[in-house]
């Protein structure tokens, strides 16, 4: 349990080991450095690791461990005497003109070569009474000229007193009201000490059989600006839950006590859908209570003025526990059929990370969760959904649309994350059911949302193993226009396909992360850091292109250190492991990305516009810069394929290219970005980081 109230010094002992390192000229950076043994001491009082009985000093505890990097590797040092605040510690380093210290030692500890030391601060901390965990709380150390570690926390202190606890409460949620971040991967400069943590927006204290008294929690310094939102879970199945209102500030190396809390009168408060006080969702009755909600907040809204803006009528939600819809016909929040075209509601939702399961929708207007989102959900999970339109609109898991009006907010998806389930959209059997309307965006079918639009964002957020099916099919959206922003995004395995209808031309665009998008006059629609891995995804029966990122490009997108790996990639006309095709358009960018998939097949019916490439299947434009891009080396486990046959790779088609032409100037049957050795190699190159 590590925690310094006030700064500390740890004497750094090295028994005659200065003379050596003179004498011998030890490069600590030689792989075959010679380790030797040393030992740090504490000696100064309130240290750092457990509260002691009377709550307010730090004493060190049995166990206790702490990394000594020493230039070379993270080496642990064991605790040996203690003496309340002081104590030793011993291990084996490398001789080097400068250490540093991190407590608690951690296997994976890191030191960069640009001096950022990686630890991480845990979201689930184990509640003990009248202290908090050990092996939770941070804190930093450089040696000075002397050798001297003086520690300083990274980590405050959040204090709960609870009374009149019920019985079986086995967990102790903690998070802001205003998305804050409190745990995670901790990032320490070693040249200043300063740090930063991305990661958890909550921290959970967990045990059995909680009860009265005080449980204290380590977070990574924070103020909650909206207050504190506290969740106590218990054995059968039930929560209850507390607000505060007033913002509160925990700093490294300080404790901060927050008034008594009596866990009995806690209760459902069910909130009246302000920001303050929003409606809280424990079951799926309220869930399905939130088109009242929202319908109720449009009424009470004031009459709409001629000539004057639209009227927003905001409302908050809070998802309190995981919810399981099984057996309940969805009906989406929001539909705009019938309403009054001058209000909309902005729905802001809170998942706690809590999940949803089993959701159903079956033949709805906007079939999704939502409708039509105009506002923002985050940390939030659907499981095992199983959404189908009406055949006349956008559909998606999450939302059928995620739309911004003229707001300044743009409307957002945050760590929203879809797994299992399927959305099926509309395609249409034969052209006499489609009329002029093929073109149409707002047939979209996404994993998360049908279609984003007016500068709408979607930010770290993933589908995994969802079945997408549709016009415009995309495993994150299915169409997006306006412009806009998906950061951060990903899609691993399921099935993401489109069909077409015998009409003369083929339609149907199919990607792994968007089937289509477009910006608007100049404003981009952006793709950046984002991935396709696994599965298939196919534009074959009577469609146009299959892309590993997107299907079909319009004007004005652009692709940033995106990479597709390990996909089947089918297209009827066109595939490209990065984007299917991006015919008679302008303004786009694909830069430092990468195409790996497993393999890349065509067999087009229509031999004007046809194409398959490792990053683009086929081109035609003007302003257009592909530049940067990586790819498989010819092999005879990965083809370019066209009607079962292989296509050679020109060294034209390998070369980057850039057209600065207005209009549509300039047209090329495929981009294959420069061969690499391994994915690895490749995304190296194209300065894309994998995550471990």
């Amino acid at each position: 349990m590590k925690y310094v109230l006030s700064a500390s010094v740890m004497t750094f002992m090295l028994a005659s080991c200065s003379e050596k390192i003179e004498e011998e000229n030890v490069n600590p950076s030689r792989p075959d450095a010679e380790k030797v043994e040393m030992t740090f001491t504490s000696q100064a009082s309130g240290t750092k690791t457990q509260l002691g009985d009377d709550g307010l000093t730090v004493v060190w505890s049995e166990g206790d461990a702490i990394s000594i990097f020493d230039g070379a590797d993270n080496e642990r040092f064991s605790i040996g005497n203690i003496n309340g605040s002081s104590a030793e510690f011993s291990g084996l380093a490398v001789p080097a003109p400068e250490y540093y210290a991190v407590y608690p030692y951690a296997e994976g500890n890191s030191m960069s070569a640009e001096g950022v030391i990686t630890a991480v601060l845990p979201d689930s901390q184990p509640a003990i009474p009248g202290t908090f965990a050990q092996n939770v709380n941070l804190s930093f150390a450089k040696a000075d000229a002397e050798n001297h570690l003086s520690f300083q926390n990274l980590c405050g202190l959040l204090s709960l007193d609870l009374t009149n606890v019920p019985a079986g409460l086995e967990s102790i949620a903690i998070s802001g009201q205003n998305g804050e971040i409190l745990a995670g991967t901790v990032s320490i400069n070693a040249a200043d000490g300063t740090s930063s943590v991305s990661g958890g927006m909550k921290v959970t204290l967990a045990g059995e059989n909680l009860a009265d008294g005080v449980y204290v929690a380590a977070v990574h310094p924070v103020t909650f600006e909206k207050g504190l939102y506290i969740s106590f879970k218990f054995t059968d199945g039930t929560s209850k839950a507390v607000r505060t209102s007033e913002s509160i500030a925990v700093s490294a190396g300080k404790k901060v006590g927050l008034p008594q809390i009596n866990v009995g009168a806690a209760g459902k408060d069910k909130g009246n859908g302000t920001q303050a006080n929003p409606y809280r969702l424990y079951n799926a009755e309220d869930l399905q209570n939130m088109k009242a909600q929202v319908q109720a907040k449009l009424d009470a809204a004031p009459s709409w003025t001629e000539g004057q803006p639209v009227i927003e009528c905001p409302v908050w939600f809070s998802l309190e526990n995981d919810i399981d819809m099984e057996g309940v016909e969805w009906e989406p929040v929001y539909n705009p059929a019938g309403y009054d075209i001058n209000k909309y509601p902005v729905i802001n939702f809170d998942g706690h990370e809590h999940k949803i399961s089993n959701l159903k929708a079956s033949d709805k207007a906007h079939a999704s969760f939502f409708g039509i989102l105009i506002g923002t959900a985050y940390n939030l999970t659907f499981e095992n959904a199983e959404i189908t339109s009406d055949k006349k609109s956008p559909a998606g898991i999450v939302a059928s649309s995620l739309v911004s009006y003229s707001r300044t907010e743009k409307s957002k998806l945050d760590h929203v994350y879809v797994t299992g389930g399927s959305v099926t959209g509309k395609y249409y059997k034969s052209s006499s059911e489609i009329g002029d309307d093929w073109n149409n965006p707002a047939y979209g079918v996404g994993g998360l949302c049908g279609v984003a639009r007016q500068g709408s964002i979607l930010v770290d957020c993933a589908a995994t193993s969802v079945k997408v099916d549709g016009t415009y099919a995309g495993g994150i959206a299915g169409a997006g226009q306006d412009g806009g922003e998906i950061i951060r995004c990903t899609v691993e395995g399921g099935e993401i396909s489109t069909h077409g209808v015998d009409r003369g031309d083929a339609m149907g665009y199919a990607g792994g992360i968007a089937g289509y998008l477009a910006g608007l006059n100049g404003v981009k629609f952006t793709v950046a850091e984002s991935e396709c891995i696994g599965g298939n995804v196919s534009a074959e029966y009577l469609a146009h292109s299959a892309g590993g990122v997107l299907g079909k490009s319009g004007n004005d997108v652009q692709i940033e250190k995106c990479f597709s790996r390990d996909v089947v990639l089918k297209g009827r006309l066109c595939a490209g492991g990065i984007v299917g095709s991006a015919e008679d358009i302008y303004g786009l960018t694909v830069r430092n990305c990468v195409g790996w998939c497993t393999s890349y097949s065509i067999v087009p019916w229509d031999e004007t516009f046809y194409g398959i490439g490792y990053i683009i299947g086929a081109w035609k434009g003007g302003w257009l810069d592909f530049s940067g891009c990586w790819s498989n080396e010819k092999s005879d486990a990965v083809q370019l394929m066209r009607n079962g046959a292989a296509l050679e790779v020109t060294d034209s088609e390998r070369a980057d290219k850039t057209v600065t032409g207005d209009g549509v100037t300039e047209s090329g049957n495929r981009y294959c970005g420069q061969p690499a050795a391994s994915f690895e190699e490749a995304c190296q190159s194209a300065g894309i980081s994998l995550a471990e």
